[in-house]
């Protein structure tokens, strides 16, 4: 035999050996989307993601600065002329004091910053007559572009603080988040960059932001998803990689950040859990990102539908590469 047919069959070789791989992938990507279904994306923070169009979004949250995080959701269509009736009839709330999350507020003042109404609240407890919190919280209400928009705030002595909310390096002014913020849908991917907020985008630089959301399927009690991201102009702690449950995983990258990937199974704590984290950066003073998904599941029989083992792996090979930066 020839050295020449000795080559072209080496080649033949590698080749089909090339070529069955390629259809092994192919076969076993169209295996996961068979599996999982239609994928739909979601803007959260400074990235998307998509997840199966069965999973719904919930507590979608965005916060710009440090060490007082700004809080940032839009509240619908609102002209700027019924802005004080809102905030008036929000007060009236407060008087009687509300219950959220399992906390109640009450109110405690009302100012004004530019065309920004300032609303002070304080926690307090029901139950007891004589209860008062030492700090108030504030939730500040504008309108932009024909929307209102809420920015809550915590932990100050009085309300004339927050006029310098945007003194320290790692803050944003309360004037400038709200000059940076437009209306959204969470369905929608905006064109524009940003921070992708509940119902609001803060169009700014990267100073100190996060954002994470929670997804499930509202048929499937104990199956659910959460993705978590920060980004810090200098960090002022040094961030890098943590593990929860001493889980072991596999170099990845997350949104081309280098992390780690892992799966958990216990079926003595009756829990599937699969986590990938990445950083970037993470030394005190660096710029940094850094990125969190986790997708899990708890039941008795971690293989029960509607989502036995094969489907939850099959959800995360899906949704672990969707994942990138705007």
């Amino acid at each position: 035999m020839s050295n020449r047919v000795k080559i072209i069959l080496i080649l033949l070789g590698a080749l089909s050996i090339a070529l069955l791989m390629w259809w092994r992938s192919e076969m076993h990507a169209q295996d996961v989307k068979n599996k999982v279904g239609e994928m739909k994306s979601y803007c959260i923070g400074r990235y998307v993601i998509d997840v199966p169009d069965r999973f719904e979004m919930i507590y979608p949250d965005a916060s710009i600065g440090l060490p007082r995080p700004v809080r940032v959701i839009g509240l619908g269509p609102l002209k700027a002329a019924q802005l004080p009736d809102y905030v008036a009839g929000r007060i009236e709330e407060l008087r009687a004091g509300v219950e959220e999350r399992g906390v109640n507020f009450r109110y405690a003042g009302a100012s004004q910053l530019r065309d920004i109404q300032l609303v002070a609240t304080e926690k307090y407890n029901p139950y007891l007559t004589d209860s008062k919190s030492r700090f108030i919280n504030v939730e500040a209400y504008y309108v932009r572009h024909g929307h209102l928009f809420r920015a809550r705030a915590d932990v100050f002595d009085t309300l004339d603080e927050v006029a310098h909310l945007g003194d320290g390096p790692q803050q944003v002014g309360l004037s400038e988040i709200a000059d940076a913020t437009w209306p959204r849908e969470n369905d929608v991917i905006p064109s524009q960059p940003g921070i992708c907020a509940d119902r609001a985008l803060i169009d700014l630089p990267v100073v100190n932001d996060m954002a994470s959301a929670g997804f499930k399927d509202p048929d499937a009690f104990g199956v659910g998803m959460s993705f978590d991201t920060s980004e810090q102009r200098a960090a002022q702690v040094d961030i890098r990689e943590n593990w929860l449950f001493g889980m072991v995983g596999a170099r990845a990258k997350i949104a081309g950040i280098s992390g780690r990937a892992g799966q958990k199974t216990s079926h003595r704590d009756r829990i599937l859990w699969f986590e990938a984290h990445g950083v970037e950066g993470g030394a005190v003073g660096e710029p940094s990102r850094e990125v969190r998904l986790e997708l899990f599941k708890n039941d008795v029989d971690l293989d029960a539908e509607p989502y036995p083992v094969a489907e939850m792996e099959a959800i995360w090979e899906a949704v672990l590469p969707s994942v990138r930066r705007r």
